[in-house]
């Protein structure tokens, strides 16, 4: 509990700052309120500590980079780091040799990319946006996944284009967030069909079809070896590979019951989310993607968190629009109340060791050796 106790505090600050946007009618005082929402996030997000996990091989990553090998791409011992990613690192390592000052620049674009991209969906209470952010996924985005926060905020503004059918800027900035992060390999076939509307009832099916392909435990590689008339040797082949490398799933009654929720409200208010609100069906579609990826992947775990992560930007807009559709006001505030309590819920679970215990620079923050000897001493506990 007291190690997520700061980003209830936050949760709680943005809740609250969401219920005042929504009372009141005063424009300046809306703008006001959504001016004190970025500017917590930046001071939260970009000049936080050695949080989580990835930055010890990020901070180590920085430490070694040079030129030389921002072009040719190899670092002795190091994992290998997409190209755009690499010349992003040693520009900022060039101005300040200073790991936070990456972290900074990092921060500022994704900050940047976030805001642009909700308002060109004409999203305007931010403060609940920012709340949704930090409960589904936002933390471990920014904190751990700093290649994929960038990519995958640069897709966000990508989709415009998908809608507008101008492939040449959409492909060109796939290809720039490819150069940041392979897994945006998987955006570019999107640009075909996430601007088409689905049947409501298709999108319930998919959901519903997924759903039980996970709870049967059903493997996706055996499936569609069965279905390709594949067995002998290759299918023994294949078992294998499937025993080496997939994970046992673990079904989460919260999280599914929460996704049951989300996917049956979309598709009650479907034609509301729709008709109402500007450029939904791509966001509609992009959860839709959210789920295929969560479920059908289920077996191999990390791949399945890695993929579906490229699309949980749809979490953080639908919540908001059921609220939005929402006809009774008593019904917008138990919703609301219900997010709330969730959300709570949801982090004081996921915030539970060491390496997530908040910390700032601007507030004096732990040292990397402070740090480190808390990030062994988690994960020899762990072991």
């Amino acid at each position: 509990m007291s190690y997520s106790l700061p980003y209830i505090l936050l949760l709680t600050f943005y809740g609250f700052l969401a219920y005042l946007y929504e009372q009141i009618d005063n424009e300046f005082r809306k703008k006001q309120i959504s001016i004190v929402a970025v500017l917590v996030f930046f001071i939260f997000f970009a000049f936080r500590g050695y949080l989580y996990t990835d930055w010890v091989s990020y901070v180590q990553y920085f430490e070694n980079i040079e030129w030389n090998h921002a072009i040719i791409n190899d670092i002795d011992g190091e994992d290998f780091k997409e190209p755009g990613f690499a010349l992003l690192t040693v520009l900022c390592k060039t101005f300040v040799n200073n790991y936070f000052f990456l972290v900074f620049v990092c921060t500022s674009i994704d900050t940047y990319l976030f805001l642009r991209f909700l308002k060109r969906r004409d999203i305007n209470n931010i403060a609940l946006v920012f709340m949704l952010f930090i409960t589904f996924e936002g933390l471990s985005i920014m904190f751990n996944l700093l290649r994929n926060a960038l990519s995958l905020f640069i897709f966000m503004n990508a989709i415009e284009y998908i809608e507008k059918r101008k492939p040449i800027a959409y492909f060109s900035l796939c290809i720039i967030a490819l150069s940041i992060h392979l897994s945006s390999i998987i955006y570019f076939p999107l640009y075909f069909f996430l601007h088409k509307k689905l049947n409501k009832w298709i999108f319930l099916g998919v959901f519903t079809g997924c759903l039980f392909f996970y709870i049967s435990n059903s493997s996706l590689i055996f499936t569609l070896a069965s279905l390709s008339g594949l067995d002998g040797p290759l299918g023994d082949k294949l078992n294998i590979y499937t025993e080496l490398f997939s994970t046992s799933r673990v079904l989460s009654l919260t999280g599914t019951i929460e996704k049951v929720a989300l996917t049956t409200l979309v598709f009650l208010y479907y034609d509301e989310i729709i008709d109402q609100l500007k450029g939904r069906i791509v966001i509609i579609n992009s959860l839709l993607c959210y789920l295929i990826m969560y479920y059908m992947l289920a077996e191999f775990n990390t791949f399945s968190y890695r993929m579906s992560i490229l699309f949980i930007f749809s979490y953080w807009i639908l919540w908001g629009d059921i609220i939005k559709v929402l006809y009774v006001k008593n019904n917008k505030r138990i919703v609301s109340a219900l997010i709330y309590i969730y959300c709570i819920y949801v982090t004081i679970f996921a915030v539970s060791t060491p390496i997530q215990q908040y910390d700032n620079i601007l507030f004096g923050a732990k040292s990397y050796q402070e740090r480190l000897n808390i990030f062994n001493r988690t994960y020899q506990a762990d072991e």
